[in-house]
């Protein structure tokens, strides 16, 4: 299965995935009744991989489809446009803080300030991410 890319705090990518495939991928023990439905999910905190496995009712309620509508601006109206602007502006400062972060920049005194920012920056663009889901 491919992995999809969805944004909710992180940008991450899933896949569909039940607790019992999850457990079977890692080789390890499951019960009978572990056939609840969910996403596998892979996310890149730090440099370093993490893959773990979510209900699929939390996942829907934190995360949504990576969107930036492809529709034509003439479809849009005017307020949707200026939130779909607003969240394409967002995820470039996003990056450039994140890029900025992973260097691992000495003798920066409001490091903790910059990954706080950068927390909810990311939160916001999630915000943003749902409501244009909905358009």
């Amino acid at each position: 299965m491919e992995m999809e890319t969805y944004y909710g705090v992180d940008l991450v990518s899933a896949v569909p995935m039940t607790k019992k495939e999850y457990i079977l991928s890692k080789d390890l023990k499951f019960n009978d009744n572990e056939d609840q439905e969910g996403m596998a999910i892979s996310t890149d905190q730090t440099g370093q991989t993490k893959i773990f496995w979510t209900p699929l009712t939390q996942f829907n309620k934190n995360c949504v489809k990576e969107i930036i509508p492809k529709l034509p601006k003439s479809k849009l109206i005017d307020y949707q446009q200026r939130v779909v602007d607003e969240y394409s502006e967002l995820m470039v400062k996003i990056d450039k803080l994140k890029t900025f972060l992973d260097s691992k920049p000495e003798n920066v005194e409001d490091l903790e300030l910059l990954n706080l920012q950068l927390t909810a920056m990311k939160t916001y663009a999630s915000i943003l991410a749902h409501r244009i889901n909905k358009f």
